[in-house]
Order: structure tokens, then C-alpha cells, then sequence
């Protein structure tokens, strides 16, 4: 992969872990970088200011100002999933942008029935109708630090509990995918000619069954040496009174295979390389990050 060669770059939700990965992995290959929050998250924003990153406001909802911010650019990559930011394209268009990179997810492939990801296919096929000079990448799972809430909300739980159960059977298989790989690959994708018109699927390097990665969860957080496999019937029953961390469509699609599945062929310099050990591990190193200066500022509370 060739450098940016300073081309200018903007990213839009740079207030999520996403978004602001991208961010820096745009900083990392060289590209100038502007970046968009729609509500300032600011530890992100310093540590983007501290690598020179402009920062402005935007709101996808209302997303007359993007044009304003599109001037110059070479490329853009849109955090916010696909259904919100592709209202945007059209500005895109309009502004004569080289490049654009969206975020989809993997369900588009695993349950296209669901109308959530029904709507998120018909934002694809919307988004390169507009810009045939974009490319969309269909995440797995995306984990890595605890602005993706699914796994410290389970890393969360695990710790509270010497036995925790798994839904369904555990056998379907994962594949998340480090959320600063995901970075990577959209930074990747704004510099190579191949991806231009293209949909890639995701996923991390490792793939295991949900018992697996529950186990493997609960070995990072230091959590329960038991895990269950647990009747699905039974959780839905038990989101009544306790709390549990998937929501009832999730549940309903726990029996699925969540692998990456391929839509165009991604290329090497897309793929994913953090072992899911590694990701892990920088996840529960954050929340105990966080635990702690949380607990520091409630000692530091005046009485």
C-alpha cells in the first residue's frame, strides 16, 4: 500500500471508537486529517488535537453543513452506520469527493430477512448508485474498547459471577473484528484503486464457536470459570428481572454463524490481524482504566 502522499482526508463521527481509529490510521499512513463529532466526546478530541486533527460539529441529521467541510478533500469516511450517513452522499457527490468509504455490517449477509439489515442493503445499493467511487465494509462484531458497548457490557457481567450462562447451544460461530483493524482497512481502502465500487465483509483473524468466545471473555475479565450453555427461552424469561447482554434480537439469531461472509474478495491489505486474545486484553486493560479513574473522581467528590 502507498502512502497518502498528504492528501486530506475528513471523517465523520470521530467521536466514537470507530471513528476515531480511522482517524488516527489516516494520521498513521500520512493523509491531513478533519474529523467530525456530532456530540464532542473529549478525550477523543484531545488526543485527535494533539495530532493535529481539525475538529468541527455535525449532525448526520441535519447534514447541510458537510458540504462546507467536504472542500478539499480527497476522501471521507463515514463512522455512523450506513442507514444515517449515506443521507449524505449526495453532498459527496456534489463536492466531486475521490473517494468514500461507509460502514455496513456482516448481517447484511447473515439475515437479510430482518428489516433492520434489509434497510441497510437497500442503503448499499442507494450509496454506490450515488458514489460508484465508494466502497462499503460489512463488519463482524467490532470490539476493543468500551465506547462498543456488547463486550464490557459481558466483560461487566462476567466479573460479578463464578457461573455465566452462554445462549442457545454456544456452537454458532464468531468472528469479531479489533475496531482498530476496521480502522485500518477503511484507511486501506481510500488508497486502493481495487476497492473502488466494492463490498468487503470484516472479520477478525480468529473464528470460534460463542461458547469460545464466551470463555474466552471471561479469561480476559478474570470472570467466571463456568460457562453454561442456557435455553434461549429461559434468557428471554430472565431479561424480565435481571439484566442480560444481548437484547432480544440478538438472542433470536444466536443459533447463526456470525462469520465474515465474503460479498467481493477483500484484498490482503484489508485484513484483520489483532488476535482475538491480544483485543482482548487491551479491552480489559480500558475498563480497568476507566474503573479506576472513576473511582478516583469519587474520592476526589467534595462530601
Amino acid at each position: 500500500m502507498t502512502r497518502a502522499a498528504a492528501r486530506s482526508a475528513l471523517v465523520v463521527g470521530a467521536g466514537g471508537a470507530v471513528g476515531e481509529a480511522v482517524a488516527h490510521a489516516l494520521l498513521d499512513v500520512g493523509w491531513r486529517v478533519t474529523a467530525t463529532m456530532r456530540r464532542l466526546h473529549a478525550p477523543a478530541a484531545a488526543r485527535l488535537a494533539a495530532r493535529g486533527v481539525r475538529l468541527l460539529p455535525l449532525a448526520l441529521e441535519a447534514p447541510a453543513g458537510l458540504a462546507r467541510d467536504l472542500a478539499g478533500v480527497s476522501g471521507v469516511v463515514f463512522a455512523p452506520i450506513l442507514t444515517l450517513s449515506v443521507k449524505a452522499a449526495p453532498l459527496v457527490a456534489q463536492a466531486g469527493v475521490e473517494r468514500a468509504v461507509f460502514f455496513s455490517s456482516n448481517n447484511v449477509a447473515v439475515d437479510p430477512g430482518d428489516p433492520i439489515y434489509a434497510a441497510l442493503a437497500e442503503a448499499e445499493r442507494e450509496a454506490l448508485a450515488i458514489l460508484p467511487q465508494a466502497t462499503i465494509l460489512r463488519p463482524t462484531l467490532i470490539y476493543g474498547e468500551r465506547r462498543l458497548p456488547t463486550l464490557p457490557r459481558l466483560m461487566r457481567l462476567m466479573r460479578r459471577t463464578p457461573v455465566f450462562p452462554v445462549p442457545g447451544s454456544g456452537r454458532a460461530l464468531q468472528q469479531p473484528v479489533f475496531h482498530k483493524d476496521l480502522a485500518r482497512a477503511a484507511a486501506a481502502a481510500l488508497l486502493l484503486e481495487e476497492a473502488v465500487g466494492k463490498i468487503y465483509a470484516i472479520g477478525g483473524p480468529d473464528q470460534l464457536s460463542l461458547a469460545a468466545l464466551y470463555r474466552a471473555v471471561a479469561r480476559a475479565a478474570g470472570g467466571p470459570q463456568v460457562i453454561l450453555p442456557t435455553p434461549v427461552w429461559l434468557l428471554n424469561l430472565a431479561r424480565r428481572f435481571v439484566s442480560v447482554p444481548l437484547d432480544a434480537a440478538q438472542l433470536k439469531r444466536v443459533e447463526e454463524d456470525k462469520r465474515a461472509v465474503p460479498a467481493d474478495p477483500p484484498p490482503p491489505e484489508l485484513a484483520a490481524r489483532t488476535p482475538l486474545a491480544e483485543g482482548l486484553t487491551q479491552l480489559a486493560a480500558d475498563l480497568s482504566a476507566a474503573s479506576e479513574t472513576q473511582a478516583w473522581r469519587g474520592r476526589r467528590r467534595p462530601a
